[in-house]
């Protein structure tokens, strides 16, 4: 919805929150492995940088930053987004392999 600029607020993005964090909590009760608390200590982090990240997204709306509110090119050139995106992809290769990696996007 961003990438499209329709208008959201933190009240849609809540049910989101909630489950990943319902997901994370059940995560870390499954975790028995050292790798498996790697890797959930990778998917918190992650967590941890969306929020970060849709933070600063509405406290620029809510500012009324046109810089990064209004340009279509404000995503495309947003380096914790990018960074974001990077993460993702590799803990779903990394949780479809079932063998545990590390990787520099989610630090």
């Amino acid at each position: 919805m961003i990438t499209h600029g329709l208008a959201i607020s933190d009240a849609w993005a809540q049910g989101y929150r909630d489950e990943a964090q319902s997901n994370l909590e059940k995560a870390e009760v499954a975790a028995r492995t050292d790798d498996d608390r790697n890797a959930l200590a990778l998917l918190q982090n992650e967590a941890g940088s969306l929020t970060a990240w849709w933070n600063g997204v509405l406290a620029a709306r809510q500012n009324l930053n046109g810089a990064t509110t209004i340009d279509p090119d404000a995503l495309k050139n947003d380096t914790a987004l990018a960074k974001i995106r990077a993460c993702s992809q590799f803990l779903t290769s990394m949780l479809v392999s079932g063998a545990f990696a590390d990787d520099a996007s989610c630090h």
